[in-house]
C-alpha cells in the first residue's frame, strides 16, 4: 500500500474529471442549456474521486510519526518547481500543472491537428466521449486494485495477534476452559443423581 502514490494518483482523476466536466458544461451551455446526462455523470465521478483523495490525505497525515506532525505545524511554505508545499504536507498540485499532466485525446489534438484525431464532438466543443471512457474505465480499475490491495493487507494484519491481545486471549481461554470444566462437573452430577 503506497498512500502517497495513491494520493497522488488519484489527484490526476480528480483533474481529469473536472477538465471533461468543464468541457462538457460549456458545449451544455451553448447547446441545450441544461446540464446533459453526460456531465451529470462526470459531476457524480467527480465527486466520488474528490471523496477519495480527502480519505487518502487524511489516512497519509494519520500515518506520519508525531515528530513529522510537529515539524509540518511550524513549518514555512515554500514552492518547488511548480508545486506548493507547507512543510512535509502532501504536495499541492496547481491547475494548470495538473492540466499538463493530464494525457487527453482532446487536449493533445488542437484544431489545426485535423484529420483523423478530430472528431464531430470535439469540433462542437463537447467532451471527448473516448476520453471520458478511458478515463473512467481507469478510475474504476485503480478503485478496484486499492480495494483489493486493503482487503488483502487488511487480512494480514487481522491474522497477526497483537501483543496486547496475547494476554486478553490467554485469560479467555483459561476462563473457557475453567466454564467448561464447571460444566462437564454439573453434567456428571446430574447425570449420577438420575441414575440413582
Amino acid at each position: 500500500i503506497a498512500l502517497k502514490r495513491w494520493y497522488r494518483n488519484m489527484q490526476t482523476y480528480v483533474a481529469s474529471f473536472a477538465y471533461l466536466r468543464r468541457q462538457q458544461i460549456r458545449w451544455d451551455q451553448r447547446s441545450i442549456t441544461r446540464e446533459s446526462s453526460t456531465a451529470r455523470e462526470l459531476r457524480e465521478l467527480l465527486l466520488s474521486s474528490r471523496r477519495i483523495l480527502c480519505e487518502l490525505e487524511t489516512a497519509v497525515n494519520q500515518t506520519q510519526s508525531p515528530r513529522q506532525k510537529q515539524r509540518r505545524s511550524g513549518a514555512a511554505v515554500t514552492a518547488v518547481g511548480g508545486t506548493t508545499m507547507l512543510g512535509q504536507q502532501l504536495p499541492q498540485i496547481s491547475r494548470l500543472e495538473m492540466n499538463k499532466r493530464l494525457k487527453l485525446r482532446s487536449k493533445t489534438s488542437g484544431p489545426g491537428m485535423g484529420g483523423a484525431a478530430s472528431s464531430a464532438s470535439m469540433a462542437a466543443g463537447e467532451a471527448d466521449s473516448i476520453d471520458m471512457r478511458f478515463v473512467k474505465h481507469h478510475y474504476y480499475d485503480f478503485l478496484r486494485t486499492m480495494y483489493q490491495l486493503l482487503r488483502r493487507d487488511g487480512k494480514r494484519v487481522r491474522s497477526r495477534p497483537r501483543k496486547h491481545h496475547k494476554k486478553q486471549q490467554r485469560s479467555q481461554k483459561k476462563l473457557l476452559q475453567q466454564q467448561q470444566q464447571l460444566a462437564d462437573q454439573l453434567e456428571q452430577r446430574w447425570r449420577s443423581s438420575t441414575l440413582n
